[in-house]
C-alpha cells in the first residue's frame, strides 16, 4: 500500500485522464466531499469532475474520491512553498558523490541537474530549496566562503566542483577574468553598434560605461522631432 512521504497517510495512485498525469486519493472514498470520479474496476484511472457532475454525483450519493495534495495535513505548508520534498534519507554530502566524476586534469565534473547557467546544482534536505554544488564543495572542504565574494572556476569548467579549482573574488573580477564575459565584448569593441567610433571626442561615459555622444545627439533629434510640444520647450 502506498502511503503519503509528508503525513504518511495511505494513499491510492491513479492517473487522472485526459492529462495523463498520476495524482495520489485519499484511500476511502467519500458521499459528501471529493471531486474525483474513478473510471476503472481496478481503480487505476480517474476523472476530475466538472461542477455540473459533480451536482449530479452528489445527488445519486455516489461516492467520490479526493486529491491527497488538499486534505494531507501538511496541505497549508505545502501551498506556502515549505518542505515541498520529503526530507532526505541521506546527507546532502552522501547524495553528491556518486555524481561527481573526476577525470585526468583535475576536474571533478558534476553529472547531476544543473541550473539555466550550466551550474551544478542539488537540492537541499530541508525542503526543495537548490543550492550550487560548487559552492557547497568549497565550504566543505576549504571553509566558509567570504561575505560579498563569489566563487571563480580558474580552470573555467562551470560544471567542475573541485575546490582546488575554485577561488572568491569580487563578481566584477570574476566577470573580468571570463572570456566569454560581456565585459571583455564591449571591452573590446572600437564602434558603436551604428558604426561611429569610440574617439576620445565621441565617447561619453555614464556609470562606468561607454556611450556613444552621436548616437545620443541623434536620439535627442528624434525625440524633438515627434514631440508635439518640443518647440515650445526649446523657446523658453
Amino acid at each position: 500500500m502506498a502511503t503519503c512521504k509528508s503525513c504518511s497517510a495511505p494513499v491510492r495512485w491513479v492517473k487522472l485522464l485526459p492529462s495523463g498525469r498520476n495524482a495520489p486519493l485519499d484511500l476511502e472514498p467519500s458521499t459528501s466531499a471529493g471531486n474525483v470520479r474513478l473510471l476503472d474496476e481496478r481503480g487505476q484511472t480517474a476523472r476530475v469532475l466538472t461542477r455540473a457532475e459533480l451536482a449530479e454525483a452528489r445527488r445519486n450519493v455516489e461516492p467520490l474520491y479526493s486529491s491527497h495534495f488538499a486534505t494531507c495535513v501538511n496541505a497549508a505548508s505545502h501551498r506556502k512553498g515549505e518542505e515541498l520534498m520529503p526530507v532526505a534519507a541521506k546527507p546532502v554530502m552522501e547524495r553528491i558523490a556518486p555524481k561527481v566524476q573526476k577525470i585526468p586534469g583535475g576536474c571533478w565534473l558534476w553529472i547531476g541537474a544543473k541550473d539555466y547557467g550550466g551550474y551544478p546544482i542539488v537540492w537541499l534536505n530541508a525542503g526543495r530549496r537548490g543550492a550550487r554544488v560548487h559552492r557547497l564543495m568549497y565550504e566543505r572542504y576549504r571553509g566558509p566562503i567570504p561575505e560579498g565574494l563569489t566563487l571563480d572556476h580558474l580552470c573555467r569548467v562551470r560544471s567542475c566542483v573541485n575546490p582546488d579549482h575554485l577561488e572568491p573574488c569580487t563578481a566584477g573580477e570574476n566577470a573580468r577574468r571570463s572570456p566569454d564575459a560581456p565585459y571583455w565584448k564591449r571591452a573590446a569593441q572600437t564602434h558603436c553598434k551604428r558604426g561611429h567610433a569610440f574617439s576620445e571626442s565621441n565617447t561619453l561615459l555614464h556609470h562606468g560605461r561607454r556611450e556613444c555622444r552621436a548616437c545620443n545627439a541623434q536620439r535627442a533629434r528624434e525625440r524633438r522631432a515627434t514631440c508635439p510640444k518640443a518647440k515650445e520647450h526649446w523657446k523658453r
